[in-house]
């Protein structure tokens, strides 16, 4: 249930390779068995640097991130992938997880309406465009330290 898909792994390699930080929504932090059910592969003919390739690539549906769990599972398998590739700490991305849920649970001040899920969501959004705006190099350190710890902590402290 927690294991990230091959797709989501792929997809933070090719951010630590190509020192490019992008958004991985959700809904497609896909689990390993969904993506072995799914099943269908495309394959695709692609021409890259002077060079012929044929792509596979499985359309696996997106996750369904419609209550909080569902979330916190999808964004669980994002922090694991995140781990695997060596750009966020699974600690870290998991404190990150632990105050967006809280935030979620939160009883709203009196006459306010309670924090939804697409504000969840639109929040998630922001805090990786946040990141890709003031973390220049992604990759960690030579001594082991991640940039992107840093910047997901901070992010969380930037209104």
């Amino acid at each position: 249930m927690n294991e990230p898909a091959q797709a989501l792994l792929d997809e933070c390699v090719f951010q630590f390779e190509n020192r490019l930080i992008r958004y991985i929504e959700p809904a497609k932090c896909n689990s390993r068995e969904s993506e072995v059910m799914a099943g269908k592969s495309d394959r695709k003919l692609r021409i890259e640097a002077n060079s012929l390739s044929v792509k596979e690539s499985k359309n696996t549906p997106e996750e369904d991130v419609g209550t909080a769990y569902k979330l916190q599972q999808c964004l669980r398998r994002r922090a694991i992938g995140y781990e695997f590739a060596n750009l966020i700490s699974f600690q870290c991305h998991e404190r990150y997880i632990d105050s967006l849920m809280r935030r979620l649970n939160a009883d709203p001040p009196a006459n306010y309406q309670a924090t939804s899920m697409a504000q969840i969501l639109r929040a998630d959004r922001q805090v990786w465009v946040y990141l890709s705006q003031n973390v220049s190099e992604i990759r960690p350190a030579a001594d082991g330290t991640r940039a992107l710890d840093a910047g997901l902590d901070a992010a969380l402290n930037d209104y």
